[in-house]
């Protein structure tokens, strides 16, 4: 993440102290370079708002992505960014939350805690994860994309097998815009694979059920006829 001046940052170490807690918001009144913290620390100069004491100034304050990334050790002020939550109403539509979270249920590997959901929608869209420790990034954050990107893989394999294989006259692959519907079916097809391994669910009333099948019987259904629009 790039500082900018009136960003609110976490501060730590020397001059940090907030009545009794060696940590203490603090306003970024300058910043050195044009540098991002995802690259390594960034120089700045605050305005520290301790707890119950006057505020002071700090020049040259190295700025990391989290705290998991200060220098252990140094007793010099290092400051981080703040960790990400919501605060109230979460800003998310309801339906991409109930989604996120979701995923971050069946993509979690076994036996570890189940990912945080914002963790999880920030992982899958490439934005900042700076604020979250480097371990969760690296471990289940890490584990969980690699199952998504699987199903996805396995999904695009079945769709691409029915696209090559059409009769009498197969798509031409890989497929150039990506029609909507074939978005669609790999939705479907790669969330069943995702929660395959449930249990206590009735098939019949399963929407995740029900959708994989739809996405494997729309094609059989037309047969020898052109599905996607404008192809074959």
């Amino acid at each position: 993440m790039k500082p900018s001046i009136g960003r609110m940052v976490i501060v730590k170490g020397a001059g940090a102290v907030s009545n009794g807690v060696d940590r203490a918001p603090a306003i970024i009144t300058r910043v050195w370079s044009d540098g991002d913290t995802k690259d390594g620390p960034v120089l700045i100069n605050l305005h520290v708002l301790p707890d119950l004491a006057d505020a002071r100034l700090l020049g040259s304050v190295r700025l990391y992505d989290s705290e998991a990334h200060c220098e252990e050790g140094d007793n010099n002020a290092q400051a981080f960014w703040p960790e990400r939550t919501y605060h109230g109403r979460d800003p998310r539509p309801a339906r991409r939350r109930q989604l996120t979270r979701e995923l971050a249920q069946v993509a979690t590997p076994a036996n570890a805690a189940i990912i945080d959901d914002v963790l999880m929608e920030a992982s899958l869209r490439g934005e900042d994860r700076s604020s979250w420790p480097a371990d969760q990034i690296a471990g289940a954050a890490y584990d969980a994309l690699v199952h998504i990107s699987q199903a996805i893989t396995a999904a695009d394999s079945v769709i691409d097998g029915y696209l090559r294989n059409r009769k009498p006259v197969a798509y031409t692959l890989p497929l150039n815009p990506v029609p909507g519907l074939v978005s669609v079916w790999s939705r479907w097809i790669a969330r069943y694979l995702l929660h395959k391994d449930r249990v206590g669910t009735r098939e019949e009333t399963d929407p995740v059920v029900r959708d994989y099948q739809e996405a494997l019987e729309i094609p059989a259904a037309h047969r020898g006829r052109q599905v996607l629009p404008g192809r074959g």
